[in-house]
């Protein structure tokens, strides 16, 4: 027994050696090579580029991964103490990471999952106005624990990545409806609940991609959860959404398909519970699975929104020539640049004032208008056009932005004039336009007026491009919602016609790799003087519209000459005529902006000079009907609308006049009964077309009490 003491005690003392010895031995630059013995490191690590964490690494002191940097973690121990990604770092995990309770978050980042976890071992905050982006499929395992989101704080699910909720209890805290708590970056972003509790404190819009329920999905509180996307929620199998006393469902996807709420099979159940329930005029058909009423439940399928007009809210001074302005993807702030000033970015404050709080730029000293941006979907970088000062170098230029402050990244040339740039919703790629180009320190031909950069965090890498034919300028490049599309429109500048089929709008598929030419229309006639110029493109938030505006428009693309304002729908192949209005009235300028809101209902034009006007349009799918006219003033360059569907930002050019000239109004909302609704818009129960397995299953507890406002139909056989 003696020996056997000793020889323990032996171990224990080789073992202690052993550790002292893996603490202090040199290692290849930040990386922690915890496979052949045991690395405890309690004070924090910093990660650059390509560093990594393998094998038995204990992070007692938490870590840090440089901005702009990956770091990986490989390790079979957990995490304690304070994480920081710097805003644009990105954490890479390789196995599932289990987070102490004494974890804490200081900024946004990357999580590049790769199907892996992170487990929970206590409450997690993500702090106030942070980000972190999901840029490839993850999983935070709560196991009971609550994950709470500081105010304008919010995940953000890159394209084609999926996050999953599991075992968790969310809490949104108060924060303003234009930041929902998890927002999707296109079509095929999804967000999976699975046994999840969500509190609501605000209203909050789910809007982009896909929603998946699991389990048991509980949304309390005493707000609204409005569900705005254009793709599908499912209920799975053996699962239940479930909405608690005081709160509202309101299902208002920006598309007239009524059944993008699946229940699954007769085990999926919706189960509405004291709470309110809404459609809009697309109505909604639930089919299959079983629908709960129980406490008193209203059921309103009578109302549509329409805008009654606007009012200016906040404005500022931005220089002389202001070209461009855009909301970040959080809603609070807004990017502005132009003539004679650097890069702006203003703070919306309260709904009611805008606050400067960083600039950076080269600015320009043009004449000519050069000077749009473009956020990335993370909203932690931004990417301008600028025209140096003295008509030297023109360029392309990133910034990054941390909430307070912006630092200039990296930039490329692009030769004679740049117009227009936009980001991919992927947030690696950009697209630029314009007129002139160059060779030098641009990584492209002369000849390739559209060129596609991809940025990795320090650089811009050309990826491709095209060319639109000689004396040609693009004056606006827009992304599809899925990245797959790009939208080109300009102007040829010779009476002969520049444009490659003297086509000014064309579309572009992207494969990550190449633009390939899928379809292209006319606007007007060739020429500098008195030639047809697309000046803005807008796609709707399904991707199945294509806006446009301009001046001196042709009889042609299925328009009159009088629509300078077109809509076209887009089936991934050809382009149909929908909808037009004149917009444009007279001088030589026309706006350059043009937006939908987020529900694809109605849109907002830039336009013209003194004598032109822009307006407020209601699309109702074959036409545009003008609801609204801001105050009518000099040359609207720019217009967009914030990702809350509330307020818009107009950039005005004032031409040399000074005063006031980034507007944001906002808009008056007003509800009415939809007069036009029939069972076919109302909420149906089941489908009698597909026989008796699409039956809705409706169960009215003994204590429920329903109030009907609109038109319910029941479609079972």
């Amino acid at each position: 027994m003696y020996f056997k003491k000793m020889f323990y005690l032996k171990q224990a003392c080789v073992f202690t050696i052993s550790l002292v010895i893996s603490l202090y031995a040199p290692l290849s630059g930040s990386s922690l090579d915890g496979t052949s013995g045991i690395i405890v490191k309690n004070q924090n690590h910093v990660f650059h580029n390509g560093d990594s964490a393998q094998g038995f690494v204990r992070l007692g002191g938490g870590f840090t991964v440089r901005a702009s940097s990956t770091g990986t973690l490989d390790i079979v121990t957990s995490v304690s103490g304070p994480i920081d990604l710097r805003d644009s770092g990105k954490l890479q995990l390789l196995k599932d990471i289990e987070l102490d309770s004494s974890v804490t978050l200081s900024s946004g980042g990357f999580i590049l999952g790769r199907g892996r976890a992170l487990v929970l071992n206590g409450p997690l905050t993500i702090p106030a106005a942070k980000t972190l982006v999901i840029s490839s499929d993850t999983v935070i395992e709560g196991k009971g624990n609550s994950l709470t989101f500081g105010r304008d704080s919010n995940f953000l699910v890159d394209t084609n990545a999926t996050l999953t909720l599991r075992n968790l209890k969310v809490i949104t805290s108060d924060r303003p409806a234009s930041t929902p708590w998890v927002g999707l970056g296109g079509l095929h972003s999804r967000l999976c609940l699975d046994n999840v509790e969500v509190m609501l404190f605000n209203d909050t819009s789910f809007f982009g991609g896909e929603l998946y329920i699991h389990n048991d999905v509980k949304i309390t509180g005493t707000s609204g959860f409005i569900y705005n996307s254009f793709s599908p929620c499912f209920v799975a199998q053996k699962s239940r959404l479930y909405f608690d006393i005081g709160t509202t469902f309101s299902f208002a996807p920006p598309t007239t398909d009524n059944t993008l709420f699946v229940l699954q099979d007769r085990t999926s159940t919706l189960h509405l519970n004291g709470c309110s329930f809404k459609t809009t005029a697309t109505g909604m058909r639930i089919t299959k699975g079983n629908l709960i009423f129980e406490n008193k439940v209203i059921l309103d399928t009578n109302t549509s929104l329409s805008i009654s007009g606007l009012s200016l809210v906040a404005n500022a001074t931005e220089g002389t020539g202001l070209y461009s302005s855009k909301w970040s993807p959080n809603g609070r702030y807004i990017a502005s640049a132009g003539t004679g000033f650097s890069l702006n970015v203003h703070e919306f404050i309260n709904t009611n004032s805008l606050r400067l709080i960083a600039s950076g730029g080269t600015g320009s000293s043009s004449t000519q208008p050069g000077g749009e941006v473009s956020w990335n979907p993370s909203g932690n970088s931004v990417a301008v056009i600028f025209q140096s000062p003295g008509g030297g170098t023109r360029q392309l230029e990133v910034f990054s932005f941390t909430g307070t402050a912006l630092t200039k990244i990296t930039e490329r040339d692009y030769g004679t004039f740049p117009f227009t740039v936009d980001w991919h919703p992927n947030g690696v790629t950009l697209a630029i336009g314009g007129f002139g180009p160059a060779a030098a320190n641009s990584g492209f031909a002369t000849t390739t007026e559209t060129r596609i950069y991809n940025f990795d965090g320090s650089n811009l890498l050309p990826v491709t491009g095209q060319g639109a034919g000689a004396s040609s300028l693009i004056k606006t490049v827009a992304w599809s919602p899925n990245g797959n599309y790009l939208a080109i429109g300009g102007q040829d500048l010779k009476s002969g016609g520049g444009f490659l089929n003297n086509d000014q709008l064309r579309i572009y598929s992207f494969n990550g790799s190449t633009l390939t030419t899928v379809t292209s229309q006319p606007y007007g006639p060739p020429g500098l003087v008195g030639g047809g110029e697309i000046a803005a493109l807008a796609w709707s938030p399904d991707g199945t519209r294509l806006a446009l505006t301009g001046v001196t428009a042709a009889a042609v693309g299925g328009f009159a000459s009088a629509f300078d304002t077109r809509v076209y729908g887009f089936d991934g192949t050809n382009l149909t005529a929908l909808a037009g209005d004149n917009i444009f009235v007279g001088g030589n300028y026309t706006g350059r902006g043009i937006a939908w809101d987020p529900s694809g209902t109605f849109l907002i034009v830039g336009g013209g000079t003194g004598t032109g006007f822009r307006g407020l349009y209601l699309f109702t799918g074959s036409s545009l009907i003008r609801v609204a006219y801001p105050n009518p003033d000099t040359r609207i360059f720019d217009a967009d609308w914030r990702p809350d569907g509330k307020f818009i930002v107009q950039a005005e050019n004032t031409g040399g006049s000074g005063g006031n000239n980034l507007l944001v109004y906002k808009l008056n909302f007003l509800s009415w009964p939809t007069a036009q609704q029939t069972a076919s818009n109302g909420l149906i129960f089941g489908n009698g077309s597909l026989g008796a397995s699409s039956n809705l299953h409706v169960e009215v507890l003994g204590s429920a009490h329903v109030t009907i406002k609109g038109v319910v139909s029941d479609d079972s056989v």
